[in-house]
């Protein structure tokens, strides 16, 4: 019981067995299962990097399991608690690439945005941002989405295009507290253009 670790070997051995489709299946999912299980008790232990490890395992052997988003998710977080950031930004973009249509691509997609600026890579930073505001229409984040876009455009001096995006945050989100600062910004993006 609990034993996760045993389970998921245990499965893995049985499985081997070639039992029949249905049941080796059904042992698939349970390792699946346990691995999983097991990854989470040694994130939640503080084992970071153990963590991270056995849920990219648990990936790179069950690519089409139900949860390999979630596990790519898990290992990214892991490795931003170890502060291995350049990790994290991999397994973000392993998201991304391979589980298009997961819940965990927009959070992927941020979190990428932010590694960027980290790196001072702001180009790349500008079009993840623009991506995610083009593509998450329903997100609560979206307005942000577009003022980091513009603060990273107004960083490499491009400022019309930043000055278009101030304009269009004022426009698409005329009640929130930032609105009237935008505006402002994009009078200032002008004026250096004169």
């Amino acid at each position: 019981a609990n034993d996760w670790t045993n389970m998921a070997m245990w499965a893995e051995k049985i499985s081997k067995l070639d039992l029949g489709k249905d049941f080796g299946a059904e042992l698939r999912t349970l390792e699946v299962g346990a691995l999983f299980r097991s990854a989470t008790l040694l994130f939640e232990q503080g084992e970071y990097q153990k963590a991270a490890d056995e849920y990219i395992r648990l990936v790179n052997e069950n690519p089409e399991a139900k949860d390999s988003a979630s596990a790519l998710n898990n290992a990214a977080v892991a490795f931003e608690k170890l502060r291995k950031f350049e990790s994290a930004g991999r397994v973000y973009q392993r998201i991304v690439n391979e589980y298009p249509k997961s819940e965990f691509v927009e959070n992927a997609l941020f979190n990428l945005a932010k590694s960027y600026n980290r790196v001072f890579d702001y180009d790349k930073a500008i079009k993840t941002y623009s991506r995610l505001f083009s593509e998450f229409p329903e997100s609560e984040r979206r307005a942000d989405y577009l003022y980091l876009a513009a603060i990273n455009l107004e960083k490499t001096g491009q400022y019309r295009r930043a000055a278009k995006r101030y304009e269009e945050y004022a426009r698409a989100f005329p009640n929130r507290t930032e609105t009237a600062e935008t505006f402002f910004k994009a009078v200032r993006m002008y004026q250096r253009l004169k």
